[in-house]
């Protein structure tokens, strides 16, 4: 959960620039945190709690459901909260975040002004043709 929230806050910085300048103060990001471990802490408790046992000295966590629906149901929730939400939103944010650098570096090429065709290329991560490097190489 503590990745989930930097990743949040990195996206809030580079696409959100100008709306995190203005909310994203210090105390934000520390009640974040504060947050994430104290709800964490609170539900891993209840459950362990909930369900778990000692028996002949031997601590049994996680055993003891009150019925299988309700084993199922927990981990099906575990799975889809913890795994495929995180997972979404990992992919979610790091995807916008690359369309705005993509587009910061279009636009910064553009400022370049009037260069060779390997400078672009360069930039842009584009692989000329063999026939392409040759003409470049004997314009040079």
């Amino acid at each position: 959960m503590n990745l989930l929230s930097v990743t949040i806050e990195r996206y809030l910085k580079v696409v959100h620039n100008t709306w995190s300048k203005k909310v994203l103060r210090r105390w934000v990001k520390i009640s974040a945190v504060a947050f994430t471990w104290i709800s964490c802490t609170v539900y891993d408790t209840a459950v362990v709690f909930s369900t778990s046992d000692v028996i002949d000295g031997v601590c049994y966590a996680f055993v003891f459901w009150e019925n299988r629906v309700t084993a199922v149901a927990h981990s099906i929730f575990n799975f889809t909260y913890f795994f495929v939400v995180v997972l979404i939103v990992f992919v979610f944010c790091y995807w916008r975040i690359l369309v705005v650098i993509r587009r910061q570096a279009r636009v910064m090429a553009g400022h370049i002004g009037p260069g060779s065709s390997t400078t672009q290329d360069r930039l842009f991560c584009r692989r000329s043709s063999p026939q392409q490097e040759q003409e470049q190489q004997q314009g040079e």
